[in-house]
């Protein structure tokens, strides 16, 4: 999740959170490309106008890097006109704030592959205990997780 206004990247990175995702944020484009540059990740979503770099620009160092992965542009500025220019600049998706959560994370499960959206109804702390295993819990084991409460999952 990369995005200079704190208090939009908090939010979205908490709303992924408590859905299941493994998320982590960046302030600007640069810090942004940087973290792509050093761990794997599924998904962009990006802003747009930031400081450093912009979401244009992040995209553009994806394409000529042959990076494959999905990006999601979420911004109050949509650059049109660039991407009218170099249309291969265009994100996967392009969602124009304000948007609802349901929406938002929608276009997330419809971008990234099966295997990595959560699975309905399973916490964190299930993710996180089966996460790379191959296992999937006992049903006794799902419904002690259920029952914690959502401070604790």
């Amino acid at each position: 999740m990369v995005d200079d206004d704190s208090d939009a990247r908090q939010r979205h990175v908490m709303l992924l959170l408590d859905s299941g995702y493994d998320v982590e944020d960046a302030t600007n484009g640069a810090d942004g490309w940087e973290a792509l540059q050093d761990r794997h990740f599924d998904l962009v979503i990006t802003d747009n106008r930031m400081p450093k770099m912009t979401g244009v620009e992040m995209i553009e160092k994806l394409r000529f890097s042959r990076m494959t992965l999905p990006v999601i542009m979420a911004t109050g500025h949509m650059p049109t006109f660039e991407f009218a220019r170099k249309p291969w600049l265009r994100p996967d998706l392009a969602m124009v704030i304000p948007f609802s959560d349901d929406e938002f994370l929608a276009a997330i499960r419809n971008l990234l592959p099966q295997g990595r959206r959560p699975s309905p109804g399973v916490t964190p702390a299930e993710q996180s205990l089966t996460a790379g295993t191959g296992r999937t819990l006992t049903q006794a084991e799902h419904a002690y997780f259920q029952a914690l409460p959502p401070n604790v999952q």
